[in-house]
C-alpha cells in the first residue's frame, strides 16, 4: 500500500534479544517490540523490494553479545533480499516520567565499540549512521568510528524522540564533518546505489547484489522504485543519484550557480578528500596515463576535490595554450545520406524505404563536393569535414579520391573527415588493415578524424 507513495521506509529492530521483552525487561509488556514481529516486518519490506531503514538501540541493558546478534540478524535479511540502505546506531536517552528515567545512559566508549562493529558486520558498502543531535561535542569520533551518514537533520522540526536534544545547524554539521575529513552532502531519503548503476556499490560486502544482475538493461530504480515514484525521483537527482542544490541544467541555464563559482574561484581546504584526487591530477599533470576508475573519481569531484581539479586543469591551459580562445570556421559537406547499414538509432541514412522523409537520398559527385569546400574557402572557411553513410558502392578508393580531389583544388584546406566506421569499411573494402588505410588517407590529404559517430549505445544513457 505504501510503496507507491515512498521512495524509502524503516523501522528499527533496536534489539532482537528475547531477554529484553521479559517481564522487568526495558521491552516488556510492549508486544509491537517482539523481536520476532520487527524481522517479519523487515523480511516483509525485502520481499517487497523497499528501501528500508533499520538499526539497533543501545544502553537498554542489552550485552555487547546481544548487539551483535541483533546487527548479524539484520545482515541475514540483507543478504537475502539487499534492501537494507542503513542501520542505525542509536544510543539511548532516558526521558523524564517513564520506567527508565534513572536508567544509565551508554557512554561514548559503548558507541564507538558498536559503531565500529557495525561497520565491520556489514562491510564498506553499508551506509552507517549515528544521529548527531545525541553526541554533541565528539561528533569526529563518531565518523573515526565507521559511520558514513547523519540522518534525518531538520532545520524545522525537533527530534520528537528526544527534544530535549536539539538539531546542530547544518552549517555548524558540515564544519565539523570537515573537521573529520569528510565532506557532507544531502541525498534522498532513498540512497543513490538504489537509483543509478554504480560499479562500487552493485553489490555489497554483506551479501546480495542492491541492484539487478544486469544494471544497464535494468537500473536499479527500475527494481526499487515503485513506478508511480520514478518520474518524480529522478527528475530530483543529478547522475549519480544525489540530489540537485541548483536549477542549472545542461543546455537550458546560462549562468552558472553562485556556489559552483564559489568552487571553482575558493581556496583550496586542507582536508582528508582531496587527496585522492591531488595524487589523481599530480598523475595527469606529469603526462601519465589515467585508469578508468581515476577518471570517474575526477568526474565525481564534489566541493574541495572539485575545486582542485577545475583550478588544475585552469592551469594545465594556461600553461599550453595561454589566454587564446580560438576556433575553426568550418563547412560539413555529408556527400551521401545512402547506407546499407540498419541501425536502429539513425536519424540521418536513406534505405529505399525512407524515400518520403526529408527529402530524397542524394549522392554528391566529386565535382560537387570540390565546389562546396571552394565556396566554403571563398567566405573564409579553413576546414571541411566530410562525413557520409555506409554507401553500398563506396570503396576505400572513393576515399582517397575525395581527399586528392579537395586538395587539388585546394592545397591549404584543412581536410577533417571519415567516421570510425567509413575508414573501417574502406580498408575492409582494399584488403588492407586500418592502419595501412590511415597513411594512406594522411597521405591524400586526410588531416584530422573527427571525434563524431562514436555514438554512446548503453541503454540506460539513452
Amino acid at each position: 500500500m505504501l510503496r507507491p507513495l515512498s521512495a524509502s521506509m524503516g523501522i528499527m529492530l533496536e534489539s532482537a534479544s528475547e531477554r529484553l521483552c521479559a517481564k522487568g525487561g526495558p521491552h516488556y509488556g510492549s508486544p509491537d517490540k517482539e523481536p520476532a514481529r520487527r524481522l517479519a516486518t523487515i523480511e516483509r519490506a525485502g520481499q517487497m523490494r523497499v528501501p528500508f531503514t533499520s538499526g539497533i538501540l543501545i544502553g537498554i541493558g542489552e550485552t555487547r553479545l546481544e548487539r551483535i546478534e541483533s546487527l548479524l540478524e539484520l545482515r541475514r535479511l540483507h543478504r537475502q533480499y539487499g534492501h537494507l540502505q542503513e542501520i542505525i546506531v542509536q544510543n539511548f536517552k532516558p526521558k523524564p516520567a517513564t520506567l527508565m528515567a534513572s536508567a544509565p545512559e551508554p557512554d561514548l566508549d559503548e558507541l564507538l565499540w558498536t559503531i565500529a562493529v557495525a561497520r565491520i558486520v556489514f562491510g564498506s558498502q553499508m551506509s552507517i549512521q549515528a544521529p548527531p543531535n545525541l553526541s554533541p561535542g565528539v561528533l569526529p569520533q563518531l565518523i573515526g568510528a565507521g559511520i558514513n551518514d547523519w540522518g534525518g537533520v531538520s532545520p524545522l522540526t525537533p527530534d520528537f524522540v528526544n527534544p530535549e536534544a536539539p538539531w546542530p545547524h547544518v552549517d555548524d554539521l558540515a564544519g565539523q564533518t570537515r573537521a573529520a575529513g569528510k565532506q557532507l552532502l544531502p541525498r534522498l531519503t532513498i540512497y543513490p546505489r538504489y537509483l543509478v548503476a554504480d560499479r562500487s556499490s552493485l553489490g555489497t560486502d554483506a551479501g546480495s547484489p542492491v541492484g539487478s544482475a544486469d544494471p544497464v538493461s535494468d537500473p536499479p530504480y527500475q527494481r526499487w522504485l515503485d513506478p508511480a515514484l520514478r518520474g518524480p525521483v529522478l527528475r530530483l537527482i543529478e547522475a549519480d543519484g544525489y540530489p540537485r542544490t541548483d536549477s542549472w541544467r545542461t543546455g537550458c541555464s546560462e549562468q552558472v550557480p553562485a556556489q559552483e563559482l564559489s568552487w571553482l574561484q575558493g581556496p583550496l581546504g586542507e582536508v582528508a578528500h582531496v587527496d585522492a584526487a591531488q595524487a589523481i591530477v599530480g598523475r595527469a599533470m606529469q603526462g601519465q596515463r589515467l585508469s578508468e576508475d581515476e577518471i570517474c573519481t575526477l568526474f565525481a569531484s564534489r566541493g574541495d576535490a572539485f575545486t582542485l581539479v577545475c583550478q588544475q586543469a585552469d592551469a594545465l591551459r594556461h600553461q599550453t595554450r595561454g589566454d587564446s580562445v580560438t576556433y575553426v570556421v568550418n563547412r560539413n559537406i555529408n556527400y551521401t545520406n545512402i547506407c546499407y547499414f540498419k541501425c536502429q538509432f539513425c536519424a540521418f541514412s536513406k534505405g529505399k524505404l525512407s524515400e518520403n522523409l526529408r527529402g530524397r537520398p542524394y549522392n554528391l559527385s566529386l565535382d560537387e563536393i570540390v565546389r562546396r569546400a571552394s565556396e566554403a574557402w571563398e567566405r573564409g572557411a579553413t576546414e571541411v569535414c566530410l562525413q557520409g553513410g555506409i554507401h553500398p558502392h563506396y570503396d576505400g578508393s572513393h576515399y582517397l579520391a575525395i581527399c586528392r580531389a579537395i586538395k587539388d583544388a585546394l592545397p591549404e584546406m584543412h581536410i577533417h573527415a571519415f567516421s570510425p566506421l567509413e575508414v573501417r569499411q574502406g580498408a575492409a573494402t582494399l584488403g588492407i588493415e586500418v592502419a595501412d588505410f590511415l597513411e594512406q588517407l594522411r597521405d591524400a590529404g586526410l588531416g584530422t578524424l573527427p571525434g563524431t559517430a562514436a555514438e554512446i549505445l548503453d541503454d540506460q544513457v539513452r
